[in-house]
């Protein structure tokens, strides 16, 4: 399976389900600035825990292989990397106020494959600046410089929000980029 083979599976299947979801990596940047090579796709979904066996069962019919002791990763609210063909599916259960916040704010895009709701370029920052890794402070740099009308009050709000409750510098981080 490729990348292009998963959007279309998750953009097929997660509707079918009535799961609502929404991909908020670089497959979902490619909707709001110039695309760059990613090899994954990360999405969020909206799951009760009692909902998430059933989820797992279709997943693993679509050729994921989703054994026991690693169902516990989406249980604990953290990403679940799940390798196929020669990409792989990055989920992460909806369970914060800024994942529900960021579901409603989600845009519907129409792709040549697809249906595909994607997070807005600001929940895309706020995401990106939890993990911090180098690629995706370029991904804000980038963001910040090709968007032109982000909401800051917006990002600022949660970024507030979301350094007390996680105890993350977010803060410090965004102001590195100067806005």
């Amino acid at each position: 399976m490729n990348l292009k083979d998963l959007i279309r599976l998750v953009g097929d299947l997660l509707p079918s389900m009535n799961v609502r979801y929404f991909v908020f990596g670089a497959v979902a940047m490619d909707f709001w600035i110039n695309p760059r090579m990613t090899a994954d796709l990360d999405i969020v979904v909206c799951l009760e825990k009692k909902e998430i066996p059933a989820f797992i069962r279709q997943l693993n019919g679509k050729g994921f292989r989703i054994v026991q002791s690693r169902q516990r990763a989406l249980w604990e609210g953290r990403i679940l990397r799940l390798p196929i063909g020669n990409t792989s599916l990055d989920i992460k259960i909806c369970k914060t106020a800024h994942d529900l916040e960021a579901l409603t704010r989600a845009r519907k895009a129409m792709t040549a494959l697809t249906d595909l709701f994607v997070a807005t370029p600001e929940d895309i920052i706020l995401y990106k600046l939890q993990s911090w890794r180098r690629q995706d402070q370029a991904d804000i740099e980038r963001l910040k410089n090709e968007v032109d009308d982000l909401e800051t009050s917006y990002l600022r709000s949660w970024i507030e929000r979301i350094e007390r409750t996680t105890g993350i510098p977010m803060n410090a981080r965004w102001k590195s980029f100067s806005i």
